[in-house]
């Protein structure tokens, strides 16, 4: 059953949620030694249920991102195998996910040359999608609003009934993570763990 948590995140803040954050912090522990689930509450703030985490660390497990090593006083002991710079986007089974597929390969065209020189949302449909995804116009032009609205880029001709607007990204968002949209519309700049746009978002425990 899903669980959702409600939080607000001020723009600017970090979001000390959700499996990109628990991540960033497993990435960190493992670079000292061997890690727990319980090292890992402390640092989320401690308002996490624990069993959120357990749930996460569960997945790298058996999707082979992390091994126990040891067990002290009963409490597994973990190191990862794989260290990618993006969060692993894992079902319970450990195969991978295909969330967030689209919002990358949709930011690695935004990130490109065509980020600096302009693009309208049809632009981005066509040269984001491959063999393996398709992005639809509305998925494009719905990332395009939300990446507007939270001001990661500027508007170098506005639209009409019969012309899509002309988007450029701001040089200061050129991280390789692509912004998340997390519910509520809150958009997630993964590169530096923080909010960018409106403040309430909803976490969903799958």
């Amino acid at each position: 059953m899903s669980r959702i948590i409600r939080f607000e995140v001020p723009p600017g803040k970090p979001v000390l949620r959700g499996h990109d954050y628990f991540w960033r912090v497993i990435r960190e522990l493992d670079e000292q030694g061997t890690w727990t689930v319980a090292d890992i509450r402390p640092l989320t703030g401690g308002g996490i249920d624990r069993s959120t985490i357990r749930d996460f660390v569960k997945r790298l497990a058996v999707g082979g991102y992390a091994d126990v090593v040891d067990v002290l006083d009963g409490r597994p002991r973990y190191r990862l195998l794989q260290r990618p710079l993006a969060a692993p986007r894992l079902r319970r089974d450990g195969t991978a996910a295909l969330q967030g597929r689209g919002q990358a390969a949709m930011w690695n065209v935004i990130r490109g040359p065509m980020g600096r020189d302009g693009f309208t949302f049809k632009d981005l449909a066509l040269y984001a999608s491959g063999a393996q995804i398709e992005i639809t116009h509305e998925t494009a032009r719905t990332y395009v609003r939300r990446l507007a609205d939270a001001g990661m880029l500027h508007c170098l001709r506005q639209g009409g009934p019969a012309r899509p607007a002309v988007w450029r990204l701001k040089p200061v968002f050129t991280g390789p993570l692509p912004p998340m949209i997390l519910r509520g519309h809150i958009v997630f700049d993964q590169n530096n763990n923080r909010a960018v746009g409106p403040v309430e978002a909803e976490e969903i425990g799958l």
